[in-house]
């Protein structure tokens, strides 16, 4: 039974939007604590920040917290990944403005999904920018634990992680992302069509069949043609090929 009186209205967060448990604000703090406290040992000003001023830390609790979530981590990032399979991979490089090489440090982010539609983080690495020895360490680090070469991998296009795909992977396919894809198109667009384009791409995307996806996206073409935005010399519209 609910403990809620019948004809309250449901709750709604105005912290956060439906369907998402972090703030964008604490998301970037997990990201600062992780960055900034595990490489530098700083964690105390973080933690300030997500427990308050008057919170009682002292430097033998942060030493333990730290400490803790470290050995965590270690054991995370070596467990074995023979259990299951993985058909799709997202794969991006996140560059978060913190850490002790704040132009060259990057998290290099590596999502599986399973055949069943869950998914698991499969790792999280700093790197050295997106390079291709970056790339390629973390991806020999799942081959050598045991994970099976996944159908695709999904990717902005960073020619670093095509290379160590290539390395390590080579067999397995390659998409770009369609968020990417987009961005893309939208960048070469005047702001008048942005909006829409934005959309129809989404219709093409969401498409039941392949031969219903070409439909849409040879629309979609002759629509940027009539709006004066064909690339020259070429059959498709700029982003879409």
């Amino acid at each position: 039974m609910s403990d809620v009186p019948a004809g309250t209205p449901a709750f709604e967060s105005a912290s956060l939007p439906k369907r998402q448990r972090l703030s964008q604000a604490t998301q970037k703090l997990f990201a600062k604590l992780y960055l900034e406290g595990l490489s530098s040992g700083d964690l105390e000003p973080v933690f300030r920040q997500l427990l308050g001023e008057s919170a009682p830390l002292s430097p033998s609790k942060v030493l333990q917290l730290k400490e803790e979530w470290a050995r965590e981590y270690v054991i995370w990032r070596q467990r074995p990944l023979d259990h299951d399979r993985f058909v799709y991979v997202w794969a991006d490089g996140i560059y978060l403005g913190a850490g002790l090489e704040k132009q060259n440090s990057c998290m290099l982010t590596l999502l599986g999904a399973r055949s069943d539609g869950t998914k698991e983080l499969l790792a999280m690495e700093i790197g050295y920018r997106e390079s291709k020895d970056s790339w390629a360490g973390v991806l020999r680090s799942l081959r050598d634990r045991g994970l099976c070469q996944p159908l695709v991998f999904i990717g902005d296009g960073n020619l670093g992680l095509r290379a160590g795909l290539g390395e390590v992977f080579p067999a397995a396919r390659r998409q770009r992302c369609w968020n990417h894809r987009l961005l893309n198109l939208r960048d070469k667009l005047p702001k008048r069509l942005q909006t829409a384009v934005s959309s129809r791409v989404y219709e093409v995307y969401q498409a039941p069949t392949r031969a219903e996806c070409e439909a849409r996206r040879d629309a979609l073409v002759e629509w940027l043609r009539r709006e004066n935005q064909a690339a020259s010399g070429r059959d498709v519209a700029p982003g879409l090929g």
